[in-house]
């Protein structure tokens, strides 16, 4: 033991009260570092669920992909199914022409005064969509191909698609196809932006918020349409599609959201018109080399301006070579002098009234897309 000049050992007691405050505000201090670093880095796994609870959805949770071949988020091509220049207008089978090699080909103009009704997949593998047509009266079949849940019913390549389940059974293809070979004029309906589970599967793709993935009135997530991925994605899609011989893709959802609580969206550039018509470029020249049109479902409120900040305007409107569809209500009686107030000059025969029932006696295209037919 250590001794001093005058002979007293060095004290060594216990320690002193300001030592204890010292060494609990030191693991205070450490707590709230590791507290702010967790929120930091873990806020990508925060969803804000629809009442405005957060939920912690941790990437080791979900659902592994299927096996499968993977490449790296910063591909040109996700799945390298895409055409070099990024258009997206592969075929299913991988090819980036039309089957017959030829360049594109002119869409063709529907029927003015066509009826459609939207039907189950299941209605076409069973062989009953004709008959169903027939006594509903309608010439013509919607299918909803990409719902809101963000699930394909076909079979697609695409590296997006090998997420949460998404992708449907191979063998569908061949009875798209089959299908699409006869006589009826069909129309493949996507649900593009809302999807409910790839941005829940790929969270750098989806819309955010300050607490996580952004949520609609609905409850549902949304796709980033400013994502380039995303583009790439749904284009990819739009072209299988055409590949398969719809007549007409009608592309649902295709706008930044307009209703819930969009000052909660924490992603740059909502509403910007620049990305929406960059978007619908994109699709329509996936579909150009197989001559499927490619047009629009909007809210009323969109077209009217009671619903602003969609990026969509009128000039892009103009600019398509598709239809509009839009709900009427039923209360339709001037479709063109709709359009046209709406600032669509070139509004003859591009209207598409969705109702809830068919009507006699309408002068214009109509169609019910019951998506809970059975």
């Amino acid at each position: 033991m250590g001794r001093s000049r005058s002979g007293y050992s060095t004290y060594r007691g216990r320690r002193t009260f300001t030592d204890v405050l010292k060494i609990i505000a030191g693991i205070l201090l450490l707590l709230v570092v590791l507290l702010v670093a967790a929120m930091w880095f873990g806020q990508r796994y925060l969803v804000q669920q629809p009442d405005g609870t957060v939920r912690l959805e941790l990437p080791f949770f979900q659902r592994d992909p299927p096996a499968g071949p993977q490449v790296p988020d910063d591909s040109d091509t996700p799945d390298g199914s895409g055409t070099p220049d990024g258009s997206g207008s592969a075929a299913p089978d991988g090819s980036a022409q039309p089957p017959d090699g030829s360049g594109d080909v002119t869409p063709e103009t529907p029927e003015k005064n066509m009826t459609a009704i939207q039907l189950p997949l299941s209605a076409v593998l069973d062989g009953s969509a004709a008959q169903r047509l027939e006594q509903a009266g309608a010439d013509a079949l919607v299918l909803e191909v990409k719902g809101e849940d963000g699930k394909l019913i076909w079979h697609s390549p695409e590296n997006f698609a090998t997420f949460g389940d998404i992708n449907g059974p191979e063998e569908v293809n061949g009875q798209l196809l089959q299908w699409n070979q006869g006589d009826v004029y069909t129309v493949a309906r996507v649900c593009c932006f809302r999807d409910n589970t790839l941005p829940y599967q790929r969270n750098a793709a989806a819309l955010r918020s300050p607490k996580g993935n952004w949520r609609d009135e609905k409850g549902l997530r949304w796709l980033n349409p400013g994502s380039e991925d995303v583009v790439d994605y749904l284009s990819g899609l739009c072209g299988e599609l055409a590949a398969l011989g719809f007549d007409e893709i009608l592309l649902d959802c295709c706008t930044y959201p307009v209703e819930g609580k969009l000052k909660n969206v924490a992603s740059a550039g909502l509403g910007d018109s620049q990305t929406i018509r960059d978007f619908l470029d994109r699709m329509e020249a996936a579909a150009a080399p197989y001559g499927a049109v490619v047009s629009v479902q909007l809210k009323s409120g969109i077209l009217t301006g009671e619903l602003p900040g969609s990026g969509l305007t009128a000039e892009r409107l103009e600019a398509g070579s598709g239809r509009i569809w839009l709900d009427g209500g039923g209360m339709v009686s001037d479709p063109e002098g709709l359009l046209t107030g709406a600032g669509i000059s070139n509004a003859s025969g591009r209207f598409v009234e969705v109702t809830a029932q068919l009507r006699e006696g309408v002068a214009w295209p109509q169609a019910v897309l019951n998506t809970d037919a059975p």
